[in-house]
């Protein structure tokens, strides 16, 4: 059984034009949501920054220029890449297909990170600490273990 006007032409989908910007978009959010929730927490109490000096930190201002960069010049090429191959009345489609493809990166970025959060913070908290009431308090809630 096939659709006489599928939404999706499946025949578009073999263009590698296509598939590079999906895994572009996939990439680009997986990256800044495996660094960006856990990056304050790990900024403030792992390397005993205090608040005041986060914005001159020499490693976090290079870091937010790497990824502003990168999600800066990036996203709008392999959108235009996209849409290059394309035909008009495809072009919503395809358009949307793309910007959904940045909530999977989201969504695999936001599960990778929770992953190594949750499986190797409380067993490395616990070895180096060698205090599991203290490590049990720290990862229960971080900020409360350093002054802020």
């Amino acid at each position: 059984m096939r659709a006489p006007h599928p939404l999706v032409p499946f025949s578009l989908l073999k263009d590698r034009g296509v598939w590079a910007g999906f895994r572009i978009a996939v990439f680009v959010n997986c990256s800044w949501y495996l660094q960006g929730d856990f990056l304050f927490t790990v900024l403030v109490v792992a390397f005993d920054s205090p608040l005041q000096m986060l914005p001159e930190s020499a490693a976090f201002i290079a870091e937010q220029i790497i990824l502003g960069v990168a999600g800066g010049l990036v996203p709008y090429p392999a959108q235009a890449s996209v849409q290059a191959v394309t035909k008009h009345q495809n072009m919503a489609v395809f358009t949307g297909l793309y910007l959904a493809s940045y909530n999977v990166g989201s969504a695999l970025g936001n599960c990778i990170a929770g992953g190594i959060w949750t499986q190797t913070l409380y067993g490395a908290l616990e070895s180096n600490l060698k205090n599991s009431k203290l490590a049990e308090k720290i990862y229960g809630d971080p900020f409360s273990a350093v002054p802020l």
